[in-house]
């Protein structure tokens, strides 16, 4: 139950989060500003607090093991780059941090989903989670696609 409060939870979150930024950022550097942490936050932290404390019910959900040194080894990386996205917010280093953070989250975004989709293909693991992950991420990728060609053109 509580894998899919933080399911519900994570996608409210982003929409809020694209909402926020569409509405009140204007240009693309600070729509990129404003959507990091709504994009990261929910995605991976909510993924970290999953992993950390609700590992077990967590890693059912998704077809995998529970509570390895590889789950926790991941939550905590998804915890940092977190707090990294939180960082960034508050001291507002530039368009090039933020960017740079952003493409960082999604390249490991996209080696998620092609992990993802191998698991549903290869080993018929057909949870929703390795169903819907290959097409989450390229739903992202489209939705930064504005505010991204904003900034380098």
């Amino acid at each position: 139950m509580i894998v899919k409060i933080f399911e519900i939870s994570r996608f409210v979150a982003v929409g809020i989060g694209f909402f926020l930024a569409y509405y009140y950022g204007g240009s693309g550097e600070h729509i990129i500003h404003l959507l990091l942490p709504w994009l990261v936050v929910p995605i991976m932290g909510f993924s970290a607090v999953e992993g950390l404390f609700f590992g077990k019910d967590s890693a059912k959900a998704k077809g995998y093991g529970a509570n390895s040194a590889y789950q926790i080894q991941t939550a905590l990386f998804f915890l940092s780059i977190s707090l990294m996205s939180v960082w960034l917010y508050i001291v507002d280093w530039g368009v090039w941090a933020d960017v740079t953070l952003l493409f960082t989250f999604l390249l490991s975004m996209t080696l998620s989903a092609a992990n993802h989709t191998y698991q549903a293909v290869a080993h018929h693991n057909l949870t929703w989670n390795n169903l819907i992950r290959p097409f989450g991420v390229l739903a992202l990728i489209a939705s930064v696609y504005y505010p991204l060609s904003l900034i380098f053109t």
